[in-house]
């Protein structure tokens, strides 16, 4: 659940500890994990009422599979690259991974991601994706390479920050009727203070005040 919900400096911010686990098969020796609230079903649904979120803690290790026949690796990817590793050779080069041999019947070591590489290029990310530039959406990405098709088992655990609380009641048109409100009392009350003003005015000097 969500925790550490404060308000300060008008804005709302909340704290979402998460732990994901998953079991799946490659595909072509290969699968990638955005770290965005999207891939872990239960952040994702708290991301719906937030603006925009960055990644507080993060933590992930391979677990064993049924049949172990192949060694796998996994690791941390920061920001959008152009050739991202995609080989067991290039993946156990990144300082942020772990290994899974052939046969390993226990869990790999937790891998823990730094703080700096979490923070990725832009200091908060968008919580819902849909902009032109996937860079806005994530601080980097988690890949799983094996050789084929083979299963693997991932394991998750980290920390969400959100911010900026987003009104599903804030459409154009709902925001459009609000300042139409807004203006029409804004009036009122100017109107009133002009008569109260008038008055005073007619009272100091009559003969001065036109109607």
């Amino acid at each position: 659940m969500p925790k550490g919900r404060k308000r300060g400096g008008g804005r709302d911010s909340c704290l979402m500890p998460f732990h994901y686990s998953l079991a799946s098969s490659l595909a072509s020796g290969t699968v990638f994990f955005a770290v965005q609230p999207a891939t872990f079903p239960r952040v994702a649904l708290e991301a719906d009422v937030w603006a925009e979120f960055r990644v507080r803690k993060l933590a992930f290790r391979l677990l064993p599979t049924s049949p172990s026949t192949v060694a796998q690796a996994a690791g941390y990817i920061g920001g959008i690259q152009d050739t991202a590793p995609s080989t067991y050779a290039q993946v156990v080069e990144l300082l942020p991974s772990c290994l899974k041999g052939v046969g390993q019947t226990i869990p790999s070591s937790w891998v823990h991601v730094s703080k700096s590489e979490l923070a990725g290029v832009f200091p908060w990310y968008k919580s819902i994706a849909g902009s032109q530039d996937p860079s806005e959406e994530s601080p980097g990405s988690v890949i799983v390479v094996g050789t084929g098709t083979e299963a693997y088992n991932i394991e998750f655990k980290g920390v969400f920050e959100f911010k900026v609380a987003v009104n599903s009641a804030n459409t154009p048109l709902a925001l459009k009727l609000r300042e139409a409100v807004r203006k029409e009392k804004l009036d009122l009350v100017m109107a009133a203070e002009r008569k109260i003003l008038l008055k005073i005015l007619q009272g100091s000097d009559p003969q001065k005040i036109t109607p």
